[in-house]
Parts: structure tokens; sequence; C-alpha cells
């Protein structure tokens, strides 16, 4: 398995499903704005730890990171 981007269980490696994305962008001059809402869903009866991985390309940054789970953010 390729493992380049998404959820995973943090014992298992195994991968948690995508259940929505909705991506959004401004552009200005040479640079850009992108935000990247992405829906998982745990299937397990329980709680479970999980690894989020997201390639960038070089130069770019990470300038907020939100995680929302069990009405908590």
């Amino acid at each position: 398995m390729n493992k380049i981007s998404g959820v995973y269980s943090a014992k298992g490696e195994e991968p948690v499903a995508l259940t929505g994305v909705a991506v959004t962008g401004d552009i200005a001059g040479r640079a850009s704005r992108v935000r990247i809402a992405q829906r998982y869903f745990n299937s397990e009866d329980k709680p479970i730890e999980v690894v989020y991985r997201f390639p960038l390309p070089e130069g770019a940054s990470v300038s907020g990171f939100r995680v929302e789970t069990a009405g908590r953010t």
C-alpha cells in the first residue's frame, strides 16, 4: 500500500475511511492560499490513535491546522 497521504491507525497502519473533501483557494500574484477540509470516519467500536500524513511541495508551509472530534476542537 502506498501511504502518501491520509489518516492511518497509529498501531496497525491501517487507513481510516475518508468520507468527504472540500477545497477552496485564493491566488495573489505568485502566491496562493489553499484550504482543505477532510472528513474521516472511525468505523471501530472504540476511539483509536491515528497518524495524519499530508505531503507538501518544497517551498510550501502550513499556516494553520485544526482538528474537530467528538464535538471538540
